[in-house]
Formats: structure tokens, C-alpha cells, sequence
């Protein structure tokens, strides 16, 4: 069992930053990977042992039904999501370099 969820997030971000896959202790901590939507729809998916998260294709990704916040980080960039019936609410930059 992972340490952590991985998270893609294709919805812009304040300070562009260059990252592409998150971390976030938000969710289960099972391994799986979540993705934020352009349009702010998260969906989820099981991520096979050899999976990169970048590379799990779009036909396992499914809409996923949450509400509640996900903190998720590079190290560097924090950013908090609100979801409300699986869409974004809100999101905001808690950390970035500089700032």
C-alpha cells in the first residue's frame, strides 16, 4: 500500500507551475490516481503496480463522487481543491516559491 495518491491536475493553476503529477495525502493513501478536469470534474483511477501515474490511459479514469477538500504538494507548490458532488469549487496556492 502507497504512502500517498498520486494526482494529475489539467485545471490551470495559479503560478503555472511545471508539475504535472502530484502528491496528496487527501484521499485513501492506496496508490490510485486522481485527475482534475479542465472543466473541474475529478475522476479516478487503480493504478497497476508498473503504472506511471502519467501513464494510466483515459478509458480507467472514472468520475469519482467526492466531497470534501485535497491538499496536494511538489514540495515546492501546495495547492487545497473543494469538490462538491465530484466537481471544483474552489482551489487555492497555499505555498509557492517566492511567495
Amino acid at each position: 500500500m502507497g504512502m500517498f495518491d498520486y494526482l494529475i491536475c489539467e485545471f490551470p493553476l495559479k503560478h503555472n507551475p511545471p508539475i504535472k503529477v502530484w502528491q496528496t495525502k487527501s484521499m485513501g493513501r492506496h496508490g490510485d490516481v486522481y485527475r482534475i478536469l479542465s472543466n473541474g470534474a475529478l475522476q479516478r483511477a487503480d493504478m497497476g503496480d508498473d503504472d506511471a501515474p502519467s501513464k494510466v490511459p483515459d478509458s480507467e479514469y472514472r468520475w469519482y463522487d467526492f466531497r470534501g477538500d485535497i491538499s496536494f504538494t511538489s514540495g515546492e507548490y501546495t495547492y487545497e481543491a473543494k469538490f462538491y458532488n465530484g466537481f471544483l469549487v474552489e482551489i487555492c496556492c497555499t505555498s509557492a516559491p517566492g511567495s
